[in-house]
């Protein structure tokens, strides 16, 4: 069903009210914020690149370059014929001119042209699929288009290990840069493996990026600092990896004018005014097109019952779909059924979802990581149980107390190494190791720890 994107967020107190024009020949978009911008809605309309091309008139090799920012700036008449072709409504329509560049000919001056506001993000991911439905929801969110939260604008997302968060918010935040021209920061909380950045070093962080590159003070006093700049900017700031909400509270001001959109490895209930959104796997046919993507019809489309069965030894899960594409385009001599063959093995399959620097063995470390020790002791015990359990099969495996054992299944959901599995009928709910956590936990333990 198509989704109303809505107006765009109107300039704030704070700017410079003196309009100044803004000449047609120098307009202020940038090429891959329009790409994202275009992908997006063309996506949210259920149209393909084919259907659009023959709505709009334009080839369906123009509109792969704009979506892919190959086209250095699209023409007004081409973001016109774009919007009419998707029969977007009028907000939808400007936002995809101002992402271009082609916004009113007068508007305010903003702080932010004192000096170049920065842009952090990282690049988003052509192609993104399964995800529509949380785009729409963060961008509603964030944009101010869902009549939420006047008092500053937090979007979560959370997943299991490999559930393609990153790719997610950096898909939402490059379709938002018109909506925050004084910046777009990104931090990634747990770039290296080594201890969560602090509260403390969240907000110096900050302070360097808004003060381009200049030591912000520390303590309260840059704490008051930080708050000062984001209230009187439109900033929108990308958190990756977050584990608390420690981490998370300094960026928010309160300010309708900036906003925080964060990827979390557990749930960060006590955070005001949330928009969340959780990453499940991809439905197995959204799994099977993200594979396609990467592979080519000509390489996957004589092997339908391959191409499943690779999907599914992935668990659906976009990190290792990525890397198993990646993988199999690296042997082209190989059929897609031998490839299949090899996944089925547990014992091997986290030794072949690993290419490059890219890892889902990796990806489910990361996490395990910040358990405690006795916590990841019992996962290691719950990946003996095959299928699904409830609370007392759980506490019969640890020698615990259900109560102990409760609480327990509670953290360990919150953690994202468990999904919950509904109930059966008038019984207990029931739980279920995440696929790679439940290989991870049998097959990289050594000596009883990980």
């Amino acid at each position: 069903m198509r989704t109303d994107l809505g107006e765009h967020m109107k300039s704030s107190a704070w700017t410079i009210t003196a309009p100044r024009p803004q000449s047609p020949q120098a307009p202020q978009g940038t090429p891959h914020g329009f790409g994202v911008t275009l992908s997006t809605l063309r996506e949210l309309t259920g149209m393909t690149q084919e259907e659009l091309s023959e709505n709009s008139g334009l080839s369906v090799r123009a509109i792969r370059n704009l979506e892919n920012g190959h086209t250095e700036r699209p023409r007004k008449k081409t973001c016109e014929l774009l919007a009419g072709a998707m029969d977007l409504r009028e907000g939808e329509a400007r936002r995809l001119l101002t992402a271009a560049g082609w916004g009113p000919r007068t508007r305010p001056v903003l702080l932010s042209e004192v000096g170049r506001p920065r842009s952090e993000l990282p690049p988003a991911e052509h192609g993104l699929v399964g995800r529509q439905e949380v785009l729409a929801g963060i961008r509603a969110h964030l944009a101010g288009e869902d009549g939420g939260h006047g008092g500053g604008r937090l979007a979560v997302v959370t997943g299991a290990p490999g559930a393609g968060k990153t790719a997610v918010v950096a898909h939402a935040a490059q379709s938002l840069r018109a909506d925050f021209p004084d910046g777009q920061i990104f931090i990634d909380l747990d770039d290296s493996g080594h201890e969560p950045l602090t509260p403390a070093a969240v907000t110096l962080r900050m302070l360097r990026s808004l003060r381009g590159g200049e030591p912000g003070a520390a303590g309260e006093e840059g704490a008051a600092a930080l708050r000062a700049l984001l209230t009187e900017r439109r900033v929108l700031t990308v958190v990756d990896n977050a584990d608390s909400e420690a981490q998370i509270r300094p960026l928010l001001t309160g300010s309708p004018g900036s906003a925080v959109l964060v990827a979390a490895r557990r749930q960060l209930w006590a955070l005001p005014q949330a928009y969340t959104a959780q990453l499940d796997p991809l439905a197995p046919q959204d799994a099977v097109l993200a594979l396609e993507n990467l592979l080519g019809r000509d390489r996957t489309g004589s092997e339908p019952s391959a191409m499943g069965s690779i999907a599914a030894s992935c668990g659906y899960l976009p990190l290792a779909l990525h890397i198993a594409g990646l993988w199999i385009a690296a042997r082209p001599h190989r059929r897609l059924r031998d490839i299949a063959d090899r996944l089925v093995d547990e014992k091997d399959r986290l030794d072949c979802l690993r290419i490059g620097d890219l890892s889902v063995r990796a990806s489910v470390a990361a996490y395990v990581r910040r358990l405690f020790p006795a916590e990841q002791e019992a996962l290691r015990r719950l990946a003996a149980l095959r299928g699904f359990f409830d609370v007392a099969d759980a506490a019969a495996t640890l020698g615990m107390s259900r109560g102990a054992a409760a609480d327990l299944t509670d953290e360990l959901t919150h953690r994202q190494m468990l999904r919950t599995a509904g109930r059966a009928a008038g019984g207990p709910v029931r739980y279920q190791l995440h696929d790679a956590v439940r290989l991870y936990a049998n097959w990289s333990a050594v000596g009883g720890g990980y």
